[in-house]
């Protein structure tokens, strides 16, 4: 494996944490937020995220995809 290879890998988990940090800072920062009706309410979100396997070495992974941010379907409460 390449050096350079290696920074790619590296690269796409500290992508993928940010992507986590971000939500979590917007989760903490909405917290305590209040909403006069239940569509404007902001629901928790979280980050969905997968392993990329190289197709030429299928069994070493080759980095971290998100695979998107989805909203918490747990009850609001009031």
């Amino acid at each position: 494996m390449s050096l350079y290879r290696v920074f790619d890998i590296a690269a796409s988990g500290l992508s993928a944490q940010s992507v986590r940090l971000n939500t979590t800072a917007s989760n903490i920062a909405n917290a305590e937020s209040v909403s006069s009706s239940l569509d404007k309410t902001y629901r928790g979100r979280h980050p969905v995220f997968a392993a990329e396997f190289d197709n030429a070495l299928s069994e070493q992974g080759a980095g971290v995809k998100v695979l998107g941010v989805v909203e918490s379907d747990a009850p609001l409460n009031k």
